[in-house]
């Protein structure tokens, strides 16, 4: 029998926490000021500047919208995340909940995370897939896994689509 020297000394880390740490150092996942903080629900901003960051964007963001080249009509934007939204919206990659309303306050859920990806991969809602059918499309794209991602979406979950989808052709 194995004694507990035998026994590991770390617990393997869970594939959302691997996935945050190889996409910090891809320069698109960021912290919070505790942390990854994976076990909460991303905002809509938070999921916008991700997107951005995986563009590899993020500098172009910033300089387009202090240049007046990237801009928004969303009222409920404001501070740091203006820039990635405006940059995002300039491309048509989000359209917001309403005319004027970005739903900054709002969590961002896997069916809209889904949508921002398949967007980012060339798909067209409308053409390719519908917002109401998103997820299915997303999972045959291998973004989502339904089993998976269970309950709240998280920051977690977020990183592990991000993390998926590059793997997409």
């Amino acid at each position: 029998a194995a004694d507990e020297a035998d026994a590991p000394e770390t617990v393997p880390a869970a594939p959302e926490q691997l996935a945050a740490e190889a996409l910090v150092t891809l320069g698109v996942f960021r912290g919070t000021g505790s942390g990854f903080a994976l076990d909460r629900a991303p905002t809509r901003p938070e999921a916008a500047a991700m997107l951005v960051r995986l563009y590899g964007a993020e500098e172009e963001a910033q300089t387009a919208f202090e240049a007046g080249e990237a801009e928004h009509p969303f009222t409920d934007v404001s501070g740091w995340a203006e820039p990635y939204v405006a940059w995002l919206y300039t491309r048509s990659m989000t359209r917001g909940v309403s005319a004027d309303t970005f739903g900054s306050t709002r969590s961002c859920s896997a069916q809209n995370y889904a949508v921002f990806l398949l967007r980012a991969l060339g798909y067209t809602d409308g053409e390719d897939f519908t917002y109401a059918d998103a997820l299915d499309f997303a999972a045959d794209c291998g973004i989502y896994l339904d089993g998976l991602f269970s309950g709240t979406f998280t920051r977690g979950d977020l990183a592990l689509m991000t993390w998926f989808a590059l793997f997409c052709k």
